[in-house]
Order: C-alpha cells, then structure tokens, then sequence
C-alpha cells in the first residue's frame, strides 16, 4: 500500500513538474511521504517557490539513491528543508509587515512577536488585524520547524 501510495505521489509530482511552475505552485499545497517504518511525513509547500520545492526533491531522489541512509532519514532531512524554507519566507513576509508598524507606534519587532497583544496598538483595524496575522503565520511555521526537525533528528536516531 505505501508503495502504490508513493507510486502515485511521484507519478502527481511528476505530473506537477511536467505542467511548468504556475500550475505546479498552484496544484500543490502540500506533500504527503509515507514513511517505511510507519507514518508519514507531511511537507507544506505553500509559498515555496517552484524551484525550490524540485531542488529538494532532486535532493531527497540524490539521498535515497545514494543509499548512504535509510529512505526515512533522508525523507526526514527533505521535510527540514522544505520547512526551513518555508520559515524564511514568512519570516521576510513578517518582517515587512512589522517593521514599518514597529516604527509607527514604537515598540520593537521583537516584542510585537513575543507579546501579540501590543498589535492592538497599530492605527487601524486592518493594521491591528494585519499585525496579529503576521505573528500568528510567523509562529505557526516556526513550530511546523521545530516538528521538522525534531521529528528528522528523531528517525536519524532510530
């Protein structure tokens, strides 16, 4: 079953690369990897560029083909990857968002981060709700990392 299951997943990625990255960006939001030992490995690729998404795909066939590591540790290694990626670009996006209002009501980035609550001060309801949106994706994806890796340092050890 995970064999058809992974059959079918690369025969969809195929399928997704083949269309060209518009389609492929628009296709996907995720990628679903059964792992041998039982499970899966659920990669989030939303807002990862298309070439990006490949190169680490050509990265984890390069891993499993190199057969220096069990297939479930370099899926592991994969899924770090692609979620480290995805933590940057929402970081860069966050970035943009609350450095110009950290500016105008005077309280650090960092801060607006670690205490929401202050985006309450931006000047308008779509400030204060573009402000807690921000934050909330930032910390969302940061936890989607720290699973990423824990789970990758996890199969490694196994």
């Amino acid at each position: 079953m995970a064999g058809m299951r992974m059959t079918a997943l690369a025969a969809g990625l195929g399928a997704a690369l083949a269309a060209g990255p518009d389609d492929a960006n628009a296709q996907a939001t995720e990628i679903v990897i059964p792992l041998e030992t039982g499970g899966e490995i659920v990669m989030d690729v939303r807002d990862v560029a298309f070439e990006t998404q490949t190169a680490i795909m050509d990265h984890l066939a390069a891993c499993i083909g190199a057969a220096e590591k069990t297939r479930d540790v370099c899926v592991g290694e994969a899924a770090e990857l692609m979620a480290g990626e995805r933590l940057g670009i929402v970081v860069r996006e966050t970035r943009a968002v609350l450095l110009p209002l950290s500016d105008e009501i005077g309280i650090p980035m960092e801060d607006l981060i670690r205490e929401p609550v202050f985006c309450e001060y931006a000047p308008g309801p779509s400030s204060v709700q573009e402000c807690a949106a921000a934050v909330e994706s930032a910390r969302l994806v940061g936890l989607d990392y720290r699973i990423a890796e824990m789970r990758a340092t996890r199969l490694e050890t196994e």
